[in-house]
Parts: structure tokens; sequence; C-alpha cells
């Protein structure tokens, strides 16, 4: 009867240590299978960036979005699907939606010496965020503009032990010619002062679980900073 306990409770106590190796152990999401590595260096070699894309994301190009203010200029690096629209949007008036897109985008301001006004965005006020998306895409359900800017989620997430604002929204024009609504999943974070931010965005027929998947995609984001 007592070798019985002993094994009863030995077994008890493995069986504990296996769940609670079980809870401690890290969470990972699977990438899809179409999903390739992809690498590009920042203007000034700041920095290296490494993530998962979907392989249609095939083509890649980097410019200059230039503004009327020096410190709005923004320099950009654009992964996009090779039938899709591949554009390279630049000037000073906003870029209308158009149909067809599929594409990642990671841009700062081309200035380093603008640099951004807090060195985490742990403290960034994500009120003034909504604000600024508002303002872009105009205010909504107005008869002067009724493009429509919708949130979906929003929050501050931890991407391999650096700290990012995350939001993800969709927005439509019903008054443009456009078949399809946009999907756009966004974050950004602060490299050297300096804000970096990443967009997917989806424009297309089939744009159901586009944000899930390019979440999938984020969490596989790494940022090497380059020391000098």
């Amino acid at each position: 009867m007592q070798t019985l306990t002993l094994r009863f409770c030995g077994c008890y106590m493995m069986l504990c240590i296996l769940l609670i190796a079980g809870c401690n152990r890290e969470t990972k999401s699977v990438l899809p299978a179409d999903f390739t590595l992809r690498k590009f260096v920042l203007q000034d070699s700041l920095a290296e960036i490494e993530l998962s894309l979907p392989q249609k994301m095939d083509t890649f190009f980097e410019w200059v979005d230039v503004s009327d203010d020096a410190c709005d200029d923004l320099k950009k690096y654009r992964f996009t699907c090779k039938k899709c629209n591949a554009v390279a949007e630049t000037g000073y008036f906003k870029e209308p939606l158009i149909d067809s897109v599929y594409r990642f985008t990671a841009y700062h301001v081309n200035n380093f010496r603008c640099k951004f006004d807090t060195k985490q965005p742990d403290s960034f006020d994500l009120g003034r965020w909504y604000m600024r998306m508002e303002v872009k895409y105009g205010q909504q359900d107005t008869n002067d503009d009724p493009i429509r800017f919708v949130l979906v989620d929003s929050g501050k997430i931890r991407i391999n032990g650096r700290l990012f604002v995350e939001e993800s929204y969709t927005v439509e024009d019903p008054s443009s010619s456009l078949k399809y609504s946009s999907t756009t999943l966004q974050a950004f974070t602060v490299i050297d002062s300096s804000m970096f931010l990443i967009e997917y965005e989806c424009c297309k027929p089939d744009c159901n679980g586009f944000i899930e998947e390019m979440k999938k995609s984020l969490a596989t984001l790494k940022i090497r900073e380059i020391k000098k």
C-alpha cells in the first residue's frame, strides 16, 4: 500500500511539473507556409530590419515622400505585390485610395535631425494618434467628406523586446469609384529618438483575415541597431 502511494505521489508530482512547464512556455504563432524572410537596411545604416512577409509581396523599392517641411519628408521602404499598383506616392496632397493594394511599408523622417519628442512610445498619447488618422482620412460621416475611418483595434505591444503602439483600421470612401474598402495594420516605435512606423495595407476583394495574418508577420519583426 505504501509503495502504491509513493508511486501515485511521484506520478502526481511529475504531472504538476509538466503542467507548470507548459504554462511557462512561450506561445508562438505559426507562420503561414507562404511567408518568406525579408531584410533591408535603413538610411545611413541606422538599423537592419528583418521580418517574414507573404511571398506575394515580392517587389521592393525605396524613395523619399517629400512634403512642404523638411521634417515631414519621409523615407519609405516598400514590399508590394508585383501585380498590384506599385505606387511611390509623393507630394503635398492626401494620397487617394486605390484598388489592388497588397503591401508592406516602413518609414521614418528622412532627416534624422528631426527627432521625436520621446525615446519610448509608452508615453505616447493614443488620442492624438487617432485624431491624426481622422484628419488624414477626413471626419466621419459628414456631408463634405464621406470617407469613413473605422478603428478596429489598438494598444501597446512588445515585439522581440521592443515596445510598439499598434492599431488596425478600415477606410471606405463611398463617393469614389473604388470597389473595395481599405484594411490597414499599423505599428510604430522609436529608434534613436526617431519615429519608425510600419504598415500593412490591403485593398482588394479578399482582405478577410488580413489583419490577423499580418499580426503574425509583425510578431517576427526584428530591429538590429547598427553601432557606429
